[in-house]
């Protein structure tokens, strides 16, 4: 697995990318990101979500863009 590969997963894992393949201009941003970069796109979606489960309201494109 390559480090691109890696990131990737890594973003799905945290649920903020959910397609399986990326067009290759999305995925030349992913592999471009640097590990601060990642963990930092990581640790907000946690904290998103943290925030939908406390509210108990879904966080949609009203809340978040997309």
């Amino acid at each position: 697995m390559t480090p691109s590969d890696n990131k990737h997963e890594r973003l799905r894992d945290a649920g903020i990318i959910t397609a399986d393949e990326l067009p290759e201009e999305y995925a030349s941003v992913v592999a471009s990101l640097t590990p601060d970069e990642l963990e930092m796109l990581v640790s907000i979606k946690e904290r998103l979500n943290l925030a939908e489960k406390a509210s108990g309201q879904s966080i949609g494109a009203t809340w978040v863009a997309p």
